[in-house]
């Protein structure tokens, strides 16, 4: 027995079956449709995927690793120099700001297509307790921004195995 889908898959200007409601249906359809676009369109290109927090402007991609030495987090940051970005922990947060300036200002923007994006950013870390933050380092080079944070010494408690008994 084949099944038939609840919404069915339309073509614009046909329609889905001769039954009463199939008008009805495609409208319906189309609606979903459009409030989907909607929402993915928001979605993709003005809020933070995770936490849906609303940002504009330049967003920098980042890459955060642990290991046995401490936090490696690097981000890139084309466009910037040096005294554009203030990096601070307090509390075992790490934010990384900065400002990424257009380099000239344009009266009449007559573009076809604008895909570079400037503005203010704002990157925050929670970094675990074990790490010696007066010791963080932080290089830039050829627009590569790398932090790290080392370890304490001693600080990583060996990995303990918990047997499973039945009850």
């Amino acid at each position: 027995m084949t099944e038939k889908p609840l919404v069915p898959r339309i073509r614009p200007g046909h329609l889905a079956s001769s039954r009463p409601d199939a008008d009805s249906l495609h409208t319906l359809y189309q609606q979903i449709s459009h409030l989907l676009d909607v929402m993915y369109e928001k979605i993709g290109k003005h809020h933070h995927p995770v936490s849906g927090q609303i940002f504009t402007g330049f967003h920098p991609e980042t890459d955060v690793s642990q290991s046995d030495e401490g936090v490696h987090i690097v981000m890139e940051l084309p466009g910037l120099e040096e005294k554009d970005i203030e990096i601070s922990i307090t509390e075992g947060l790490l934010t990384v700001r900065g400002d990424k300036r257009a380099e000239k200002e344009v009266s009449e923007p007559d573009y076809h297509l604008r895909e570079r994006v400037y503005g203010t950013f704002q990157r925050r870390f929670q970094l675990p307790p074990q790490l010696d933050t007066e010791k963080a380092e932080a290089h830039y080079q050829n627009g590569v921004l790398t932090i790290d944070v080392p370890r304490v010494p001693g600080s990583r408690s060996p990995e303990r195995k918990i047997p499973v008994r039945s009850r």
